[in-house]
């Protein structure tokens, strides 16, 4: 397995569908494009929870892979995300990926394991050992917040272990939490990349060392992700600070309640900006009101993206 490097600005695609509700494909060959362009070469994340993964079937979860493949046009590495409810099912997904040209995979552990699962390391090893025993490509492994569905410091220092593990999207939602795994980490397997992800808290924990940002926002705005990134990179605390006042307005906006919705918001703020052709989601998730579309016409404005 070639090794792989994450860094920067790594943004999670959006999935741009056509009023009937099937994949827009030339949208989202554009879309992956320009989010490539962006972020300077991070890398792109597709079929992850911005791209609405739990709506696709199994061959458009394949075609996007190939469609994201095709546009990144080897300039940039593509993350395929693997969501199942099963192992069987994460397999297929897995080798299908692996097959439609991904450079890695990104690791959902099942939704059940919300329920207890991820507290000992017993059941989320075996299913990311099954996983990695299918494929010949790096995984990130997809760290949620805890409480709740994310893994203690202890498993995930287990977990890293697996040796085909580049990468964690680290979506702790408490800093002190996020600070220890990535300590963790680094002491035990410095190559592997610590990939931020918890919008709230970029700025902060892009400082304490992260190697990029993982994020859905960044089919919005993985320019200002790598910009952010790149400023902290540098030391260059001033900059950070002001591409960060200009973050804050549009994070406010896209990850208020209800938060099923944060991905809608996104897509009607790419439309708002010519960038997709339309905002069009697939059910259950519905159209937004005309009061939250104002506001985030608003936030749209307050972060200088017109």
């Amino acid at each position: 397995m070639t090794p792989l490097a994450l860094k920067g600005a790594v943004p999670a695609s959006l999935c741009p569908f056509r009023e009937d509700l099937s994949l827009d494909e030339a949208a989202l060959v554009r879309h992956v494009a320009w989010l490539c362009a962006a972020s300077e070469s991070g890398g792109v994340v597709c079929n992850g929870h911005a791209g609405e993964v739990a709506s696709l079937s199994r061959q458009e979860r394949r075609r996007v892979v190939e469609l994201a493949v095709e546009a990144a046009a080897g300039k940039a590495p593509v993350v395929a995300g693997v969501y199942a409810d099963n192992t069987a099912d994460a397999v297929l997904y897995a080798s299908d990926a692996e097959a439609a040209g991904a450079d890695a995979l990104l690791v959902f552990t099942p939704p059940i394991f919300g329920a207890g699962a991820n507290r000992t390391a017993a059941r989320p090893l075996a299913f990311i050992e099954a996983i990695a025993g299918a494929v010949d490509i790096g995984l990130v492994l997809f760290q949620f917040s805890t409480p709740g569905p994310g893994f203690s410091t202890d498993v995930l220092a287990r977990l890293i272990d697996i040796p085909s593990v580049v990468a964690v999207k680290e979506g702790s939602d408490h800093l002190p939490a996020f600070e220890r795994n990535l300590r963790m980490i680094k002491a035990r397997r410095p190559e592997v990349a610590v990939l931020t992800t918890n919008n709230t808290m970029l700025f902060a924990t892009a400082a304490l060392g992260a190697d990029g940002i993982l994020s859905g926002s960044g089919s919005v705005v993985a320019d200002l992700h790598h910009a952010l990134h790149a400023a902290l990179h540098d030391g260059d605390l001033g900059a950070a600070r002001r591409i960060n006042d200009r973050l804050w307005p549009l994070t406010e906006a896209l990850y208020c309640d209800p938060l099923i919705d944060m991905h809608n918001r996104m897509k009607f703020v790419l439309a708002h900006l010519g960038r997709l052709p339309n905002a069009v989601v697939r059910p259950p998730l519905l159209p937004l009101s005309g009061e939250e579309r104002g506001r985030l016409v608003e936030a749209v404005a307050a972060a200088g993206l017109t």
